[in-house]
């Protein structure tokens, strides 16, 4: 925040960019793997009440969450490995701007692993999350005992945890896929990326 209402530029010491960007990224696929945990979730207790009642265990959800943790941080821990492991005998590092400007060098390491944490933790948990919310939606609207109320209820919190998947993170992980194509990061990437602020 400190950073956009400074016009762009870092003013904070430059050693807290790389935790500030760590954070940040590390939040947008916490959440987008705890959507999906939350609409397999949804999915099992609908699609396989009995079994799912039978077999649930809060340790299972404490595994699942450590996973999801462990999962996100280790791919977003390349913030720390670009910022400054990966050199180019630049002689002069620009500290104005947090995680903006890459060299050539810096570039060739990032591109690829934004593309594959794009993949594994949106593409994936996207896919799953629809699979899931729409046999959802549609297991439920078939059961004639649920009242309508309740239905609709529950489809409107399923469309809209869909609606804001996409809506919040699509356009940033676009991102990650034409930076992978073209070679350099987009200049619009800045602009996609506070829409992941409305989540």
């Amino acid at each position: 925040m400190a950073e956009a209402a400074s016009g762009m530029r870092w003013l904070i010491p430059y050693v807290f960019c790389p935790l500030s960007a760590f954070m940040y990224f590390s939040s947008i696929y916490i959440t987008s793997l705890f959507l999906m945990a939350i609409s397999v979730e949804r999915y099992l207790a609908v699609a396989f009440p009995i079994k799912y009642k039978l077999l649930r265990k809060p340790i299972y959800s404490v595994v699942a969450s450590v996973i999801i943790w462990v999962t996100a941080t280790a791919h977003c821990s390349i913030v720390y490995i670009v910022e400054h492991f990966v050199t180019d005998n630049m002689t002069s590092v620009n500290m104005t701007a947090c995680y903006d400007t890459f060299s050539p060098i810096q570039l060739q390491v990032l591109l690829p692993v934004r593309f594959e944490i794009c993949l594994l933790l949106y593409c994936g948990p996207l896919v799953v999350t629809v699979f899931c919310y729409t046999n959802f939606v549609r297991i439920l609207s078939m059961q004639p005992r649920i009242k309508k109320k309740r239905k609709l209820r529950a489809i409107g919190l399923s469309v809209a945890t869909m609606i804001t998947f996409m809506v919040c993170f699509l356009p940033y992980n676009v991102s990650h896929i034409v930076g992978f194509i073209e070679g350099e990061s987009p200049k619009w990437r800045v602009y996609a990326l506070l829409l992941s602020t409305f989540n």
